[in-house]
């Protein structure tokens, strides 16, 4: 065995005996049978959240009025609730071992420097390295270092866009005017317009498009980068805004891609999303079928 390796073994092996030792010390740890939450905090005292990786832009999620979760930065959109919930679960998650902070050498435990700060209010939680034996991840909170599991980690370390919210528009959207490829709808005078018009387009026809607009959520949302994107444009004008909101069709098939250019911000959507967002659907009596 090379120097190093063997150096390296050793430290493992020395990381992993002073975790067990300072895990099972007397009261050194939780009453396994009943272990305590992570936390003093319950999921509904939250009002804002804070995340803080090495090698992306500093995340806050900020809680509403109305319970709504807003992102407010590195971009002004709607959170995911799924992803916030995520989050506050670590609030009250099981703490599988926990000992005193004072006097420990912080850099064993892969929190000097933490990989990653998470922050409930004024409540801040560091996140270290796995325990070697059991696979479980230090998280230091206030005075102590607990061991957690590790799926717990996975939440806080998610990209920045993963945090958006993946409706394509904001909830309760009420659309005015939607511009497609070859095609421009406008709601005016308690109806839809069209333009081309034509005797095949029907309100149903134009309302169920309006509607697929409406609830469309993507599958996943990336990072647009720098690039400006090329390809087809769909604009849409919602109640109360004075600005339209554009994407950029950037691929229709396997999947469907769109990129929102404001916001830097590219949805992937399932295949069939490319029919259902840019062509009105149509009619059994316009098919053919009897």
């Amino acid at each position: 065995m090379k120097r190093r390796t063997l150096v390296n073994f050793l430290l493992l092996v020395s990381a992993a005996l002073l975790a067990a030792l300072v895990i099972y010390e007397p009261g050194g740890t939780d009453d396994p049978a009943s272990p305590s939450p992570l936390t003093p905090l319950s999921r509904g005292e939250i009002t804002r959240i804070h995340v803080k990786q090495d090698s992306n832009p500093e995340i806050t999620l900020q809680k509403q009025g109305n319970g709504l979760w807003q992102m407010t930065t590195p971009l002004p959109l709607p959170a995911s609730q799924y992803r916030v919930d995520s989050l506050l679960q670590l609030a009250d998650t099981p703490s599988l071992g926990s000992f005193n902070i004072q006097d420990r050498n912080l850099s064993i435990f892969g929190l000097n420097p933490p990989k990653v700060v998470l922050t409930f209010n004024q409540l801040t939680l560091r996140f270290g390295n796995t325990e070697p034996l059991s696979g479980h991840r230090y998280v230091a909170v206030t005075d102590k270092i607990h061991l957690v599991n590790d799926s717990a980690y996975y939440s806080v370390i998610a990209r920045p866009a993963a945090f958006a919210d993946h409706a394509l528009l904001p909830a309760n959207s009420d659309i005015e005017g939607l511009t497609l490829p070859g095609l421009y709808l406008w709601h005016e005078r308690d109806r839809w317009h069209a333009k081309p018009a034509s005797e095949q387009i029907t309100t149903e026809a134009i309302e169920a498009l309006v509607n697929e607009w409406q609830h469309s959520e993507a599958m996943s949302i990336e990072p647009l980068g720098n690039k400006k994107p090329e390809g087809e444009t769909v604009s849409l004008r919602l109640a109360g805004q004075d600005n339209a909101i554009y994407f950029v069709i950037i691929q229709r098939q396997p999947e469907l891609k769109l990129a929102r250019p404001d916001l830097k911000l590219l949805y992937i959507l399932p295949p069939d999303s490319a029919a259902r967002l840019t062509e009105l659907p149509v009619s059994k009596s316009d098919a053919g079928t009897p």
